[in-house]
Formats: structure tokens, C-alpha cells, sequence
């Protein structure tokens, strides 16, 4: 078993690693849903547009969920820190930027760990750490203030732990961490709560037996503070606009406009649609790789009845075009699932706006910054190497073929532990493009999921060796 000095150890060697990116990129790099975030928080009760385009009606919450509110209350209370105590929001940003450093290698040490607890060779282990350590997209995601790294972050040890009681025998403190973490996967992201919920269950007569109200509690916990706590109760306190209901309409809005630019609809069926979007917008802003142009047409007022309505259309046009929704479909995830998108990362912060305190970048190191972003890109773009920067070999290729090799081998009790990570590949398809930051629970599980594989095989290897 690894020693406490030599677990720290691989967390140093991880966290030495990702200091350079530390200082060339300081106080660390986002993209715009981050700096909206911040700009809700210390915004106050400011006036936002419905739907996120302008000239549409405003409300006036004092935060938005349209992205998790629990992340941008995290990022939001770390930048106030540094502008009350150092009078730096860019003190305050990277102070968070550091503590995620330090916990992501925590986690990736204990990754390790854990791929030694299950007989994996030395071999193998020293490639997962410098996978964790080399592999160049991982440092830009630590050190990302983002939603997307903080879910991850949450995922990989649930991941972790779920596969532990799959594997080992199941205790009260691994059904209660599952619990905490699962609460976690659904404050950091919206699709968390399901991919809790989902696992929970059908990890559920591993644990019943001997914990029955705890496994009960293990499956309700994250729901009950979603959608009852949050929603419910901390939402109308605070004045915190819930996130709007086109997030789960994103695919049906993508297929329904696509068809929409290509054929049309009659009469009836635009002024259906026009209840839901702007029907009359729908051939300037469609995008085939992304549905947020349109979908911020989104009518906030739209009943449930005139939502029902949409989805009967979206379903009876579906059987009509199949090869228009699948295309629609293919151009915002495909590249989840072919292997001709590479990872793209965060480099920059973007410019602050509505009230957002300026944060940014150090001006001393922009020529080192710029160099190691073309060197990324020229490495990720190349022809041989270029293939392990393409997001559909983490997102699909990898997961997927190790699933059908384990069913092959029929080790169904390791198929069982890759449950959380199909839940993932299951929440792609509700995308609204092809952005790298999705797949990144998959991306930095790779090196789980592959091991799993190779248990599989040293399983199957051992066993035969023992008959013959």
C-alpha cells in the first residue's frame, strides 16, 4: 500500500508541475460564463435580460441560476476576500485558482492511490501520473476558474468512491461521502443532480441490505436540496432568479430551427413555435455547431401548456426529417463522438462588464503566455500527436470501448463501477455545442477508466494462466 509520505509526495510532484502555469498565467484564466457570474454577484440586484439577448424584458434578481449558483457564490466570495483584505480582486481570483491547484493534485495523488489499490502494475501508474502531470489540457483546466473544473473536481471523487464500494465491501463512511459528494455533483452543475440520482440507484442493492436509511438518504439527499431546499426555499429568500427552462429544450430548439431554415413550417406550426422562440429570427442567428444564439430568443413566459405544445411538434416533425434532427444533432455534439475536435482550453480573462471588478492577466508575461498557447495548439494540431488532443478519444472512444470489452469479458462488477462515467457520456447529448469543457469529468477520469480495462484483462490473464 502507498505511505502517507509518498501520497504527498505524488501531490507535490503534481502541484510543482502546474506552478509554472500558475505564474505565466496569474492570477489564472475563465471564459465569459465566469466573468458573468461575478458580474451577477457583485452586480447586486441588477437588471438582466431574459433569455440573455438583448432588447428582451428585463428582470432584476439579485443572482441568476442560469449558471449554478453555488459556483458563482464560491468564485464571487474568494474575489471579495482579496478586495477586503489585499484590495485586489486579482489577489482574490488567483487565491482561488491556488487552493483548486492544490486540491486537484490532492485528488490526482489520490487517483494513484486508488489505481494501486486495484493490482495495477508500476508501469501503468507512473503513466496515469504523467498523464495527470504532462498531458498538456489538464494544467489550463486546474488552474480554471470555471463551473465545468469545480464539477470535475466533485466528479472524480465520487467516481472514486462509487467505484470503491462496487469493488469493496460497502461501510457507512464511503455511503456517507457518496452522499456529501453527490449533494456536491448537483450544486456545481445542473445535470449533476441526475447523474447522482441515476448512480445511486443502481448502486442501490449493492448497499440496501445493511444500510437501508442511509442508502434511502444517499439517493433522496441531493434532490431534496435541489429542488426542494434551493429551489424552494433559499431561491425566493435571496431573490435568485431559478435558471431558465430552454436549458432543457436546447436539443428540440436546435432540430426544430434547423428544419425550420431548410423547410419550414406552415401557419400553424410557426405560431406554435413562436411561442416558445423567435420563429421570425430563426434563419439569422441559426448556427448548425451552436444553439445560444436562438435559444436566447427563449420566451420566458411561455406556459407549460405552450411548452407541451412545442415538444408534440417537436416529436411529430422529428418522424418527418429524421435525417434533419440527426444532422442538427451532429453539428453541436458530433464532436463529442468523432474524433475531429480538439480540446480547446482557456487562456485569457475575459473583460469585465455590469459592475464585474476589473481581474486580469499580468502584462509582464504576455509574450510567455502567447508562447505557450501556439506551442499547445501546434502540438494539439499536428498530424501524429494531434490525435490525443481530439476530445471524442475521452468523451466516447476510450469509455466506450473499455464498456464493451467488460461486457465481452462479462466482468459485469467493473462495468457496474463505470455507471457515473456512462451517466456522463449519457448528459453530452444535451449540449449546446461541442465545448471541451463538457467531456472534462471524462477527460480526467481516463486514466480510471482505462485501468479498469487492464484489471479486467490481468483478471482474465491470471485465470486462464491458472487453468492451463
Amino acid at each position: 500500500m502507498m505511505t502517507k509520505k509518498k501520497f504527498f509526495l505524488i501531490a507535490l510532484i503534481c502541484f510543482v508541475c502546474y506552478v509554472p502555469y500558475l505564474v505565466f498565467f496569474f492570477p489564472g484564466v475563465c471564459n465569459w460564463d465566469t466573468v458573468g457570474q461575478i458580474s451577477d454577484y457583485f452586480g447586486g440586484d441588477s437588471p438582466i435580460p431574459i433569455g440573455w439577448m438583448e432588447g428582451q424584458d428585463e428582470i432584476t434578481p439579485f443572482l441568476s441560476d442560469h449558471h449554478p449558483v453555488f459556483d458563482t457564490v464560491v468564485f464571487s466570495l474568494f474575489i471579495k476576500f482579496g478586495i477586503a483584505i489585499f484590495n485586489s480582486a486579482n489577489i482574490g481570483f488567483f487565491a482561488y485558482v491556488l487552493v483548486q491547484t492544490i486540491v486537484f493534485s490532492i485528488t490526482f495523488a489520490f487517483v494513484i492511490y486508488v489505481l494501486k489499490r486495484l493490482g495495477l502494475g508500476k508501469k501503468y501508474i507512473i503513466a496515469a501520473g504523467v498523464f495527470y502531470t504532462l498531458f498538456l489540457p489538464i494544467p489550463f483546466f486546474v488552474i480554471d476558474m470555471l463551473k465545468d473544473s469545480l464539477f470535475t473536481l466533485c466528479f472524480i471523487w465520487y467516481f472514486i468512491i462509487y467505484l470503491l464500494v462496487i469493488l469493496e465491501k460497502p461501510t457507512k463512511k464511503k455511503i456517507v461521502v457518496l452522499t456529501l459528494i453527490g449533494v456536491l455533483l448537483g450544486l456545481t452543475k445542473k445535470t449533476g443532480v441526475y447523474i447522482l440520482l441515476l448512480s445511486a440507484l443502481a448502486i442501490m442493492p449493492k448497499i440496501w441490505h445493511n444500510f437501508r436509511l442511509l442508502s434511502v438518504f444517499y439517493v433522496l439527499a441531493c434532490p431534496l436540496v435541489m429542488f426542494v431546499l434551493m429551489a424552494k426555499i433559499i431561491f425566493p429568500i435571496f431573490n435568485i432568479e431559478p435558471g431558465g427552462k430552454q436549458e432543457l429544450l436546447a436539443i428540440p430548439i436546435q432540430q426544430i430551427s434547423r428544419v425550420a431554415v431548410e423547410k419550414g413550417f406552415d401557419s400553424e406550426e410557426r405560431e406554435i413555435i413562436g411561442k416558445i422562440i423567435s420563429y421570425d429570427q430563426i434563419k439569422d442567428l441559426y448556427r448548425s455547431d451552436l444553439v445560444d444564439p436562438i435559444k436566447g430568443t427563449f420566451n420566458h413566459d411561455a406556459s407549460q401548456n405552450e411548452i407541451l405544445d412545442f415538444l408534440k411538434l417537436w416529436i411529430a416533425t422529428g418522424f418527418k426529417e429524421p435525417e434533419l434532427y440527426l444532422r442538427a444533432m451532429y453539428g453541436l455534439v458530433g464532436g463529442f463522438f468523432i474524433p475531429n475536435t480538439t480540446i480547446n482550453i482557456n487562456t485569457k480573462i475575459p473583460e469585465p462588464w455590469r459592475g464585474s471588478p476589473e481581474i486580469k492577466q499580468l502584462d509582464a508575461f504576455t509574450i510567455e503566455r502567447q508562447n505557450i498557447v501556439d506551442f499547445y495548439y501546434g502540438v494539439a494540431n499536428s498530424p501524429l500527436l494531434g490525435i490525443l488532443f481530439k476530445i471524442a478519444i475521452y468523451t466516447f472512444i476510450i469509455p466506450i470501448s473499455v464498456g464493451i470489452y467488460l461486457a465481452i469479458r462479462r466482468d459485469w462488477q467493473l462495468l457496474w463501477g463505470m455507471i457515473p462515467v456512462l451517466l456522463v457520456i449519457a448528459t453530452l447529448f444535451l449540449c449546446p455545442t461541442t465545448d471541451s469543457r463538457y467531456g472534462l469529468p471524462l477527460i480526467m477520469t481516463t486514466p480510471i477508466v482505462v485501468g479498469l480495462g487492464l484489471k479486467s484483462y490481468r483478471n482474465w490473464a491470471s485465470a486462464k494462466k491458472r487453468i492451463a
